[in-house]
């Protein structure tokens, strides 16, 4: 199933919340999401449509997936990963850069 498809199935089944009006996306989106539970599909975040709670529950997921809820993990399982899986010893991820970490900074230069 396609994404769009997805979103459609969705909005038809009513269960798709969308949010017209702009929203902020330094916390406002995330405030709306956090209080809905819901997927919600925001029109105006800075200009672009974003979707929330996609994936928000058991229900969604099967729906996606198009399989019952107790089928997910089998259905997952059998999925063979794109491309090439190499085992390695090294990697930029496993990089320390700072002893201790201030999670409340912003390492980004974009403000909102």
């Amino acid at each position: 199933m396609s994404f769009r498809t997805f979103i459609n199935q969705l909005k038809e089944n009513g269960k798709l919340i969308e949010i017209l009006q702009p929203a902020s996306p330094r916390f406002e989106a995330s405030r709306i999401a956090k209080n809905t539970k819901a997927p919600i599909l925001f029109h105006d975040i800075s200009g672009s449509k974003v979707i929330m709670n996609l994936l928000g529950s058991r229900d969604e997921l099967s729906s996606m997936l198009g399989v019952p809820k107790e089928e997910i993990i089998k259905k997952l399982s059998e999925v063979s990963p794109e491309g090439e899986v190499r085992l390695v010893s090294e990697s930029p991820t496993l990089e320390v850069i700072e002893d201790k970490v201030d999670l409340t900074k912003t390492s980004y230069p974009y403000t909102f």
